[in-house]
């Protein structure tokens, strides 16, 4: 199960079922049914979104198309899945459309901002984790999309090979070349700082 991969097989039943119910409320028309999974997809959509576009207002707008579209699909569901996975999926589509759409003719470029920090104390280090944060989705923008959803999918959100190629469309294999890709042309660009070097020798592939 994404971002739980050590959930008991009960418990991933028990989700499984509550997931089917709520889904089937939603199509049937329950108000309270779609603001239960607005409240339970929105927080990984929008995150989805704010890693894909480093404009605030924009992501917020891309996260409000990208769950507009799980609601309005909410009759494809299939009961038997994952409803995080499924929801990713669309989600990953609608904000590259969108982002295709809006910026076709637009490369953005977000300056890296450096870590100057050296010896940090306890009350210091919420800081350099926000400023770390900060670094890596600012080389996450300067990548091309597809690699940049191939990170984002397997590092942030924690999903498997076979997830991240299913979501994206896309085979196994060139999964595997987009998250290998990404990985080193982001060692490049962070080839000064060595806390983010390190971080991303952890992005298997």
């Amino acid at each position: 199960m994404v971002d739980s991969p050590h959930i008991p097989a009960d418990d991933a039943r028990s989700k499984l079922i509550h997931d089917a119910v709520l889904m089937a409320r939603v199509v049937a028309g329950e108000r309270e049914a779609k603001l239960t999974l607005v409240e339970m997809l929105w927080p990984r959509i929008e995150g989805i979104a704010r890693h894909l576009s480093p404009f605030r207002s924009e992501a917020e707008d891309l996260a409000q198309e990208a769950m507009l579209q799980v609601l309005t699909a909410a009759p494809r569901f299939q009961a038997d899945g994952c409803l995080e996975a499924w929801a990713d999926t669309i989600a990953v589509r609608t904000i590259l459309r969108c982002l295709k759409r809006l910026h076709r003719a637009r490369r953005v470029h977000v300056p890296l901002k450096k870590n100057h920090l050296t010896d940090v104390t306890d009350g210091e280090q919420a800081a350099q984790d926000r400023q770390l944060a900060a670094s890596i989705s600012a080389l996450l923008y300067r990548l091309p999309p597809n690699q940049r959803v191939a990170l984002v999918l397997k590092l942030h959100k924690g999903h498997s090979l076979d997830e991240v190629a299913e979501i994206m469309g896309r085979s196994v294999w060139s999964v595997r070349y987009l998250l290998s890709s990404g990985r080193k042309q982001m060692r490049r660009m962070a080839v000064k700082d060595p806390t983010i070097r390190e971080l991303l020798l952890e992005i298997e592939s």
